[in-house]
């Protein structure tokens, strides 16, 4: 080791001088909070005669997010005693400024997930409506917050497409309707 701990300055950079000819690598230890750890070494070689500045660059991955939207029936009990299975339900997410981030799709689990979210502020609205159910376009937005470890949860309902009845007494000889029956 020929130098410890050293640490990136306000330019995202560490200088080390002085080096002599040989075979080096930088290895992170600590990622700044908000970003992944990557201790994969950076080699670089100081070269006998050179006394040029040898650069070297590493990139670090912001920690991302996870949303995951679940998808239930606001009647809680429908279909003959059994829970709901809202699964096909389609929503775009958004990004804030309103591009398009992707489609996605609640599966038999009556949820959808989506990883590798940067932060920032997003919106889900629903595209097309499980089967037998109402479409509720309005956004739900959720924030994805720099170095997140939880999983955002959403939750969101769908009415049940109710259907109706109409009845129409009749009299059985003359087939006029029967009025206060």
């Amino acid at each position: 080791v020929v130098a410890s701990n050293l640490v990136t300055d306000d330019k995202g950079k560490i200088t080390v001088k002085d080096l002599l000819p040989g075979e080096y690598y930088f290895k992170e230890i600590q990622a700044k909070e908000g970003y992944v750890l990557d201790g994969n070494p950076v080699p670089f070689t100081i070269k006998v005669g050179d006394d040029s500045k040898v650069t070297v660059s590493k990139e670090n991955q912001i920690i991302q997010g996870t949303v995951e939207l679940l998808k239930r029936d606001t009647e809680k009990d429908c279909c003959e005693g059994n829970f709901a299975m809202l699964k096909g339900a389609i929503f775009n997410l958004y990004k804030e400024d309103g591009s398009v981030v992707g489609d996605y799709t609640t599966d038999v689990n009556e949820k959808l997930v989506v990883t590798g979210l940067r932060p920032g502020n997003y919106y889900f609205v629903e595209k097309t409506a499980p089967e037998g159910y109402l479409l509720d376009t309005t956004p739900i937005p959720f924030e994805i917050v720099k170095d997140q470890k939880e999983v955002v949860s959403i939750t969101r309902t769908n009415d049940i497409i109710k259907g109706s009845v109409e009845l129409t007494k009749t009299d059985s000889e003359t087939g006029e309707p029967i009025k206060n029956a």
